[in-house]
């Protein structure tokens, strides 16, 4: 005996299995939605903290304090609150970075800071004190350098700059403008503006 099986009933046939696949496909992207979705979420969180760190010589070379810090398992990044960075590059030069807040992944290696930043190097015995002024700042803490998009202000003894963008050797205190700079040397008082 041969069955004979219709187009009406090849055509249901198919859209059932297909429907089926669909169904299949759906609920496991959702359950992946949901995983992501989990960790996304905080796993921890920490109030005015203090974090200190010491080189192999038993000396400080990093402090960190903050209002509030949040932790997401998700690409391993804290979220923090009015942080306050203070750290010693490998050269032994003293920086200290304020900002409303900031964002640290890769295990710390990448800082991104937001607000009202303020960076200050302290006066060396070969060099004086130099203030940055912007509103977002990108240390690279590996390569010790730090970066901005945002319009900055460097100021020095005697001498003010202001660029749109620029890069930092927090090694050497190097400033690299990336464009629109105006420089304001005021030696003795007497102000002179140069733009280049």
């Amino acid at each position: 005996m041969k069955i004979k099986i219709s187009k009406q009933t090849t055509t249901t046939a198919v859209l059932m299995v297909l429907t089926a696949i669909s169904t299949y496909f759906m609920l496991n992207t959702r359950i992946d939605e949901e995983v992501v979705s989990e960790t996304k979420k905080p796993d921890a969180f920490a109030i005015d903290i203090k974090y200190e760190q010491y080189d192999t010589n038993g000396e400080l070379s990093q402090l960190l304090t903050a209002e509030k810090v949040v932790h997401y398992p998700y690409q391993d990044t804290a979220i923090f609150k009015k942080p306050n960075f203070q750290f010693y590059t490998k050269e032994k030069i003293l920086w200290h970075i304020t900002a409303e807040e900031g964002k640290s992944t890769q295990d710390n290696k990448t800082i991104d800071l937001n607000g009202n930043v303020i960076a200050i190097r302290a006066a060396s015995v070969k060099d004086p004190e130099m203030t940055i002024k912007t509103s977002a700042l990108t240390i690279h803490k590996d390569q010790q350098v730090a970066d901005t998009q945002e319009p900055l202000t460097v100021i020095r003894p005697n001498s003010t700059v202001h660029s749109k963008g620029g890069s930092l050797n927090l090694k050497t205190g190097e400033t690299t403008f990336k464009s629109q700079s105006e420089f304001i040397l005021t030696p003795d008082e007497i102000s002179h503006k140069v733009s280049f």
